[in-house]
């Protein structure tokens, strides 16, 4: 059983919310005004009545709060922020610049910032609660380790210890993960050392935690056997069907945005950033062309790929729009059926699109999701993909 008492003070500040529109009353429910008088004489002789009109105005309070603020306590647009730094590489090199980044801007209240970084070299994995302007290093030992103080990113038992432990220190409303590194594609990310997370040991990393963000600050992670395999565990995913520069995303511009936004507004707003930043020539965009969507899940767009592979239809190999990666093609260059463009539409929230006057790549076209295309034989591991297997797309290189 709890106690409640309704305050003037609480009365007060139900008001002020309701007059500047922070709840949503219905509006059969409009409140007029909030006035109880209770003297000792009336107490006594009718208490039931009493506190029949407290717990009537308590469970109205509670209900026109509950907009604001959920069954936990939290806010509803509170964040916890995950980033999975994969360093042990040849980016090892720019793993500080982007924590002083992400340091700068800090965890504040209704954001809570934790990495797990790697860089090469031994004993240098690192767990960190970010605070203003300060990395707050936690007990390494919370994550599985291959060796002492030495994680290995490539390995799925990693990946699910950081969220964990991520998600059971610091709960919130909303929820994002961040893979940072290097991309290969429907192969995977996170490489430690040449090995990389696969797109199976993404899956049991996951489970079936429901995250509201996945997001790849890695290269060629913007292909749809990544969105077929990742679509059940997340709301939105981030991510772009080309190379990425090495500077990665501006973390201190997109970090300071994220708190009290929806995770639509907050995906929205990773993309803008990451193309403004490279288009107003605040970072080096490296003579690169710059793309990168925010991608709906469970839309419906591989079921669609399905049915129209299933029809045996014409799959049109001829002029395939490809960036770097020459294995793979962009998803509406090569499957132009009226149904799946529809669904791919639906998919792709938005897309942030700058070509480079100093690249070679044209990106305005791009769709915003990538589909395996190899220009050599089909590598022997793609027909084990979720992709492949469901839709039946090796079969178009066998």
């Amino acid at each position: 059983m709890i106690g409640l008492q309704v305050t003037p003070t609480c009365i007060l500040e139900l008001k002020r919310r309701v007059r500047i529109g922070w709840c949503c009353i219905p509006q059969c429910l409009k409140i007029r005004k909030l006035n109880i008088r209770i003297n000792a004489k009336y107490a006594q002789r009718d208490a039931n009545t009493v506190r029949w009109k407290i717990f009537a105005i308590t469970v109205l309070g509670i209900s026109a709060l509950s907009g604001c603020i959920n069954q936990s306590g939290l806010n509803d647009n509170d964040w916890t922020i995950m980033i999975y730094m994969a360093g042990d590489n040849s980016l090892s090199d720019v793993v500080d610049g982007n924590l002083e980044e992400i340091s700068n801007a800090g965890s504040s209240e209704g954001l809570k910032i934790v990495v797990l970084s790697d860089k090469a070299g031994e004993g240098d994995s690192h767990l960190y609660y970010v605070g203003k302007k300060q990395l707050i290093e936690q007990p390494i030992s919370s994550i599985w380790l291959k060796r002492p103080d030495e994680v290995y990113t490539g390995r799925h038992e990693t990946l699910q210890s950081f969220i964990d432990w991520g998600m059971g220190n610091y709960s919130s409303s909303h929820y994002m993960l961040i893979m940072w590194g290097h991309g290969a594609g429907w192969k995977g990310a996170a490489e430690d050392k040449g090995d990389v997370l696969n797109l199976t040991e993404m899956r049991l990393a996951l489970g079936d935690r429901k995250l509201d963000i996945i997001a790849f600050d890695a290269c060629y992670m913007g292909t749809v056997e990544i969105y077929h395999t990742l679509e059940q565990n997340a709301g939105y995913i981030i991510a772009s069907e080309k190379k990425m520069p090495r500077a990665g995303w501006p973390y201190e511009k997109i970090l300071g945005h994220v708190k009290g936004h929806s995770p639509l507004e907050v995906g929205k707003m990773i993309v803008d950033r990451y193309v403004e930043a490279y288009e107003g020539g605040k970072k080096d965009s490296e003579s690169l062309s710059i793309e990168l969507a925010l991608l709906k899940t469970k839309t419906g767009l591989c079921s669609k790929v399905k049915e129209f592979l299933d029809g045996t239809p014409p799959v049109d190999f001829s002029s395939p729009m490809k960036f770097e990666d020459e294995d793979s093609a962009d998803l509406s260059s090569v499957i132009q059926d009226l149904n799946v463009t529809k669904e791919l539409n639906r998919t792709v929230v938005k897309i942030g699109r700058w070509s480079n006057s100093n690249s070679t790549f044209e990106v305005s076209n791009a769709s915003g999701l990538a589909i395996y295309c190899p220009k050599k034989p089909m590598d022997e591991a793609y027909p084990e993909t979720g992709f492949a297997t469901y839709t039946g797309w090796d079969r178009f290189f066998r």
